[in-house]
């Protein structure tokens, strides 16, 4: 009988399966639907984009005349008319994925009724400054003027991306900073490297979108501040719009860019080595022979790859600028400072063929601004790229460059001499060498390169052109596995160790912390210290922590002699009453810097009147399908990730300093698979809040939970982060913890002794910082759950080392504080 059922199951898998895959289709399908049908002047305007198109059978020259505007003779209608269609089958495409992208992103943001209001009129501005613009630039009688003149604009991007450039102004921090850089980024992009009539257009949209909706939203242009992590991520996406622009501009038959023909010979070469050959054989002086050359070496799969390879290395650049690696910053500052040198000399050469001195010049500043800009961009912002790469993975990158190219040199030199009769003129030793590191050079960048040795035969011109190719992709891949490759294998293991030790031992509320990213070990059999480096000062994260039976106190004196020898002050920061009080025998000094927050969860009642906040949250909740979910960030799907990224870039937004580390984690911390989430979502699985809660162990075991990563959706449920405590407090209740901790605030302490006008100083330090992070309104906050309060201290042995350790600590927390800043810090700590 069983294997009867079994059988029947097998028969039916295969069907329900298909039904399965019918019904996941058809609910995509479905879903899709009603997102159009939710966006109605999005749907019209896709309809009419291929409506249009379809009716005139792609007759891009009739479309032009029928709806395109051109400049000086504009018709009136012809300014909305301009941004209904595309005149080729790539513009209609362009145009759809625009449309059910940023636009659909627009309509739902702005609401149908606003957002074609703002098309209408951001198409219509843009339409007439654009096509102003570039009359201005036809009337300088110049080779870019020639080809504007009499030019359509005719799509749809256009508005659309000045509508979405509009929108971002009413977006959380995190969307509006990335449509705005795909927006600004792409149509900079084309306006530098294809410069046709719609780039002006497209230009001039995004521009008023921007302005218009930064005003009306904010009635403000200043910028909020960016998180560390996404200022990577724009910077990467930055340098990737300008290291595309050349391929870009090739891709378009009418660009005006004086890199626009590297395309075309790529995709219809016109010449062979065969043709060169006869051409050349006849005539080896002749101008024929030259120009059959030049195209030869621009011809085919090989100068295709070769050109567009230094792009795929950018790529592998702007990965590691992303991932915040110092040895990405240095090959990029490299990379783009030999490309801005490049790009001039070849841009020096061409400025007599182009018609006009005005027009030559801005060609060459057309072509190296973008580059300069990217290269500034990265210098300005040098701080953001800290996370080092093994020295040894660093040694292996050189290696294999040189291998590469000494292996693909030896290639070419023994080739060309075992081809010698396959050259013009016949290949000799020396011509061989002198032309060796030509062939690593695009093609596209070769034009005006006097090539001594000509490859007239079928496998000299692979060998000529597949070296580089060879050479390149080699680079781009010992480059990609230095990268991604880890730090340093013994701060690795020192982790791996100290991971282990805080597994199975015992350590403070911030032992967690201990693991993180940036921090530094000293570990031995019976424990481990972690800490970090600024001015010469060892600056630990809490207290050591231990194996067994062992003495912290122990364990702390062998780490300030192994600091001593490397010429290091020791800052013990955040330790509790009783270290600070044991380390008072070795000379040690204290003060307090934080009062943590600490709620026992044996028994949690949130009776009386004291808890009424905390019930009013509770019961609001409940009435507005608020709930609470115990969870980690690996059990989270994409979607929930992206909200919590959403909500961390909006509170980033908000601080007139960059976000803070050391001790108060973000994102990257909060993926720990031992870091626990709690998050408030609503029925449409809306994120409105999200706490984070380390661990703390004692003996391996976790008796606790401490208050980390906190965020809150400001147009949310508003007293979520009330709730999110207190169904907490619960869950540590069910799981048995003793107590949860609401963390410490940084220089909010609550008093103590005044050692020598320290404190005082503290309290200067904190009333600074107060305006910027709110520590000591936090500090408030956590009073509605009455915790009781235990101090952290700050242990330091010479007090004339206070404004060294105050550096020291600023650079701990905020790593990027400019040089001002960090004075401005050390000048208030001075005057205690």
């Amino acid at each position: 009988m069983a294997g009867g059922k079994q059988e029947a199951q097998r028969r039916n898998t295969p069907r329900t399966v298909g039904r399965s895959a019918v019904r996941t289709a058809s609910t995509g399908i479905h879903w899709a639907g009603n997102l159009l049908i939710s966006a109605p002047i999005t749907l019209v305007a896709l309809i009419i984009n291929w409506l249009l198109f379809i009716i005139w059978r792609g007759d891009g020259d009739a479309l032009e005349e029928a709806f395109g505007a051109a400049a000086p003779s504009l018709h009136p209608w012809a300014v909305l008319t301009a941004g209904l269609t595309g005149p080729t089958l790539s513009t209609v495409l362009l145009g759809s994925l625009t449309l059910v992208s940023l636009g659909l992103l627009a309509e739902r943001r702005l609401g149908s009724y606003r957002y074609a209001i703002a098309a209408v009129v951001i198409q219509a501005f843009a339409v007439i400054v654009g096509l102003t613009a570039a009359q201005m630039v036809v009337i300088t009688d110049s080779h870019w003027g020639e080809i504007l003149d009499g030019q359509h604009t005719l799509t749809p991007v256009s508005w659309v991306f000045g509508t979405a450039a509009f929108a971002s102004a009413s977006m959380k921090a995190l969307w509006r900073r990335r449509v705005r850089a795909v927006v600004l980024a792409f149509s900079l992009t084309l306006f530098l490297y294809s410069g046709i009539v719609a780039d002006f257009v497209r230009l001039a949209a995004v521009i008023i979108g921007l302005l218009i909706g930064q005003w009306l939203v904010e009635r403000s242009l200043r910028p909020g501040s960016i998180s560390f992590r996404e200022s990577r991520t724009l910077l990467a996406i930055a340098m990737l719009a300008v290291a595309v622009g050349p391929f870009v501009a090739g891709l378009n038959p009418d660009s005006a860019g004086p890199l626009s023909g590297v395309a075309v010979l790529t995709f219809d070469p016109g010449v062979s080595p065969r043709h060169a050959l006869e051409i050349c054989g006849a005539q080896p002086a002749s101008m024929a022979c030259a120009e059959a050359t030049n195209e030869l070496r621009e011809s085919g799969l090989g100068p295709f790859l070769l050109n567009q390879l230094p792009v795929i290395l950018m790529a592998v650049i702007a990965l590691g600028i992303a991932r915040g690696r110092r040895l990405a910053f240095g090959v990029a500052v490299l990379t783009l400072s030999a490309t801005v040198v490049v790009l001039t000399l070849e841009m020096l050469t061409l400025l007599e063929e182009f018609g006009g001195r005005l027009y030559a010049w801005s060609n060459l500043a057309g072509v190296v601004l973008p580059w300069i800009v990217i290269l500034a961009l990265l210098i300005r912002y040098r701080r953001l790229f800290r996370v080092r790469v093994h020295r040894g993975a660093v040694h292996a990158l050189a290696r294999r460059t040189l291998l590469l190219l000494l292996g693909t040199g030896m290639a070419w030199i023994l080739g060309a001499l075992a081809l010698r009769n396959d050259f013009l003129p016949r290949a000799d030793l020396p011509s061989v060498l002198r032309s060796w590191l030509l062939h690593y050079i695009p093609p596209v960048l070769g034009d005006n390169i006097d090539h001594e040795l000509v490859p007239v035969g079928e496998l000299s011109w692979v060998l000529s052109v597949w070296i580089g190719v060879v050479f390149w992709a080699g680079v781009a891949l010992c480059l990609f596995i230095a990268i991604t490759s880890t730090g340093d294998p013994e701060d690795t293991r020192n982790r791996k160790r100290a991971a282990e030790l805080l597994d199975a031992g015992t350590g403070d509320h911030l032992s967690a912390m201990t693991l993180w990213p940036g921090n530094r070990y000293f570990v031995t059999d019976d424990g481990y210290v972690a800490y970090r480096v600024h001015a010469d000062v060892a600056v630990t994260v809490g207290e050591p922590v231990v194996a067994g039976a062992s003495d912290p106190q122990d364990l702390a004196r062998r780490f300030e002699d192994f600091a001593a020898t490397r010429g290091r002050r020791v800052a013990w920061y955040s330790v509790r009453a009783g270290f600070a009080e044991a380390r008072a025998s070795a000379d040690f000094r204290s003060v307090q810097v934080a009062s943590e927050a600490v709620c026992d969860t044996t028994a949690v009642e949130f009776r009386g009147k004291k808890f009424q906040d905390v019930r009013t949250a509770r019961n609001r909740a409940g009435k507005e399908g608020i709930r609470a979910e115990w969870t980690s960030w690996n059990e989270l799907g994409p979607g929930m990730r992206d909200q919590i990224i959403e909500l961390s870039e909006e509170w980033v937004a908000d601080k007139a300093l960059p976000e803070m580390g050391f001790t108060l984690g973000g994102i990257n911390e909060i993926v720990a698979p031992d870091v626990a989430l709690m998050l408030a979502l609503d029925d449409d699985d809306r994120v409105h809040g999200v706490t984070s809660w380390l661990p703390v162990r004692r003996d391996g075991r976790v008796v606790g939970r401490m208050l980390d990563f906190m965020r809150r959706d400001t147009e949310g449920f508003r007293p979520v982060v009330e709730f999110l405590i207190a169904e907490t407090m619960l869950q540590a209740q069910a799981d048995g913890l003793e107590w949860i901790s609401l963390s410490g605030a940084p220089l909010a302490h609550t008093g103590g002794v005044d050692t020598g006008g320290v404190t005082a100083v503290l309290d200067r330090v904190g009333a600074f910082l107060e305006p910027l992070y709110g520590f000591k309104s936090l500090a408030a906050f956590k009073s509605k759950f009455h915790p009781r309060h235990e101090s952290w201290y700050l242990c330091y042995r010479d007090e004339l080392a206070l404004p060294s350790i105050a550096v020291a600590v600023g650079r701990c927390y905020v790593p990027q504080m400019e040089i001002s800043q960090a004075v401005h810090v050390a000048r208030v700590w001075a005057q205690g």
